[in-house]
């Protein structure tokens, strides 16, 4: 196969060189001074002080004014390294700064952004020509910057959140020809929300290349049709056996790369943990497709590896004296000109676990005859897997296999499983990977992971289902809880289950507050209620076939807001007192004064010998469980017999 470390000779010859002349670049400390907010827009506004939008820097220029504790915020738009033809230009990274794009230019607050919408974009296209193939040799790329960013010598405090890196070329000489994306050299940046697209080099990592001693971590990015004539078309990670490296990534999609050796990841003597990945129609022109590990260690969890091609062995994953866990993955429609249609391994020692192995070209898993095979449990493997345990080999059933082209290995196939599937409940729960990048922000790396490639729970039932995706098929009932009403007042709350048949639902404990009803179809809880109150231990229960699930709450129902006002009166001085009156505002239900537990009090202080002022007539003692009641006072007024017929002729 390839007793080879798959690191092409020419570049490995380099490494000493390299490495000197990188460490040479490791950036400078940065000035102290108070650390905020950096504005940046295309170009730069006004006064060019970064210290609001309309005084934006350009983006260079606040990198290198940038302190530890210092945001930089930068509107959307297309950044270059440099307005001349540099190519050695590019954005440094720096430890304590963060770099945020996805600014429409008028945020306050760094939560106001959307980098989907407000495209921030970090371009090495310092001409603005390119057109065609990308490849390091196309002629239009040729002004383009080696790397548009580079991480070297920074921290886990250095970020970079919230952009598109393109059209970056290293098919320079010496270090310039790996990381045309982004080039990483003993650095440890947080790399979130970025899309690494149409960058080549023509060694190492077209998007990105990590070197010696460099362990970032990458969070909800992607890598798409970048290109490396080497190894790591998407990314390329190496170390030595001195200075090894690791990276860290979770929610990934790898789509469209190429190289003649790892189209989406290249690794040498890197450890890889990958948890939530796609990997799909990524290409090597010699091994490995979607991905090539030589001697590290690779965790892959809950990965689907779809449509990924290689010219010679292992479409989907090529190992070399590596070390790997794979758990909760499924490869189907990758495609191998000769062996390892799924996964090829070569003195390694696999460790697979929960997997989905169907409709691979050339064969699903080859092990060559020097070293351990791989070691295969609770997998579904088309053909079978004679040394493995707990095998099946039948269709997985999955929901569309070849999506609506009817072509398998494209975008549009969904490898979900159907109702019925043999991998359903098929797992073991022993082997659920842990949670290996905190899915749920709960600090807690070591528990099993909590959701699965959708996003949903990863345990539905009492087993595991093999693969990345967790059919939600039980019924488990997923709304909030129902909200509080009001007396008299229209209420609506909707029951929902994870349930893919239809559900019944139904009232099995506790006594709903009058005036409501539950619909058994629809789960629709609607009407006015009729009594207020705090109604405890009513328990929801839906069920199917599949199973059931109850939800225990309380309702509580507010009385509604009464106010009753005292009318105001006049008499004249010896008369007696007029009758007291109110009116009232805030019945409902038809409701009238007749219908108050306790009726309203009216009384005055005046007296038949009070002197002619005013007096205040008080409206108290009202009382009902339905109303929350507001009672407003008024005025006698006693006059003269004179002032008296002037009032009332008024």
């Amino acid at each position: 196969m390839y007793h080879h470390t798959l690191l092409p000779r020419r570049l490995r010859a380099l490494i000493p060189s390299i490495l000197l002349v990188l460490l040479t670049l490791l950036p400078a400390a940065a000035p102290l001074r108070s650390a905020g907010v950096i504005y940046v827009v295309p170009g730069g506004a006004g006064a060019q002080t970064g210290a609001d939008w309309a005084s934006a820097k350009d983006l260079q220029a606040a990198l290198q004014s940038a302190a530890s504790g210092d945001q930089i915020w930068v509107k959307a738009g297309t950044y270059k390294p440099t307005t001349g033809a540099d190519r050695s230009a590019n954005f440094q990274l720096k430890s304590g700064v963060a770099v945020y794009g996805g600014f429409a230019g008028t945020e306050d607050s760094l939560s106001q952004r959307d980098p989907a919408t407000h495209i921030s974009a970090l371009s090495g296209d310092l001409l603005g020509n390119d057109s065609g193939a990308v490849t390091s040799s196309n002629p239009t790329r040729s002004d383009n910057s080696y790397h548009v960013v580079t991480s070297n010598g920074t921290d886990a405090t250095a970020v970079l959140d919230g952009f598109t890196i393109t059209a970056g070329n290293a098919n320079g000489a010496s270090f310039e020809v790996q990381g045309g994306g982004l080039l990483n050299v003993k650095g440890q940046p947080v790399l979130r929300s970025l899309i690494f697209t149409n960058n080549s080099a023509v060694t190492s990592g077209g998007g990105m290349f990590n070197y010696i001693s460099s362990n970032p971590t990458l969070h909800d990015s992607s890598f798409i049709n970048n290109a490396a004539d080497d190894n790591g078309g998407g990314l390329s990670s190496s170390g030595n056996s001195v200075f090894t490296s690791s990276i860290t990534m979770s929610r990934m999609i790898f789509s469209g790369n190429t190289a003649p050796f790892g189209g989406g990841i290249f690794s040498e003597s890197s450890d890889l943990i990958i948890n939530h990945a796609v990997f799909r129609s990524n290409g090597a022109t010699m091994v490995g497709g979607g991905i090539v590990s030589n001697y590290g260690h690779t965790i892959i969890a809950q990965a689907l590896f779809n449509g990924n091609t290689a010219e010679s062995y292992g479409s989907g994953m090529a190992y070399y004296k590596a070390d790997a866990t794979i758990s909760q993955v499924t490869f189907s429609a990758n495609w191998s000109k000769n062996n390892g249609g799924a996964l090829v391994n070569d003195e390694g020692s696999p460790h697979i676990r929960n997997s989905i192995f169907w409709g691979n070209q050339g064969g699903q898993i080859y092990n060559f005859p020097v070293g351990n095979a791989p070691d295969v449990q609770f997998s579904l493997v088309q053909g079978g897997y004679i040394t493995g345990t707990h095998i099946l080999a039948a269709d997985p059933l999955f929901a569309d296999a070849d999506g609506a082209d009817n072509i398998a290995g494209t975008p549009d196939d969904d490898l979900r499983l159907q109702a019925g599937s043999p991998a359903i409940d098929a797992g073991s729960n022993a082997f659920i990977p842990s949670d290996l990048t905190d899915d749920n922000h709960n600090n807690d790396v070591n528990e099993t992971a909590p959701f699965d490639l959708d996003s949903n729970p990863r345990l539905d039932g009492a087993i595991v289902d093999l693969g990345p995706y967790e059919t939600q098929i039980k019924v488990r009932l997923i709304s909030t809880p129902p909200p509080a009403g009001t007396y008299g007042s229209s209420y609506s709350h909707t029951f929902t289950t994870t349930a893919v048949l239809p559900v019944t639902y139904s009232v099995t404990a506790g006594i709903l507050p009058p005036g409501l009803a539950l619909n058994a179809t629809t789960g629709l809880l609607s009407g006015i209620p009729t009594a207020a109150g705090t109604y405890s231990g009513i328990i929801i229960t839906a069920g199917n076939a599949d199973g059931s699930a109850n939800q225990t709450f309380a309702i509580l129902i507010h009385p509604a807001a009464l106010t009753i006002t005292a009318n105001n009166k006049i008499r004249i001085f010896g008369a007696p007192n007029p009758p007291l009156t109110a009116s009232y505002s805030g019945f409902v239900n038809g409701d009238t004064p007749d219908n108050l537990d306790t009726p309203a009090s009216l009384t005055t202080t005046a007296t038949i010998t009070s002197p002619p002022g005013g007096y205040p007539i008080t409206a108290s003692g009202a009382a009902d469980a339905n109303y929350d009641i507001t009672f407003i006072p008024a005025t006698l007024t006693i006059t003269s017999g004179r002032t008296y017929l002037a009032l009332v002729s008024r």
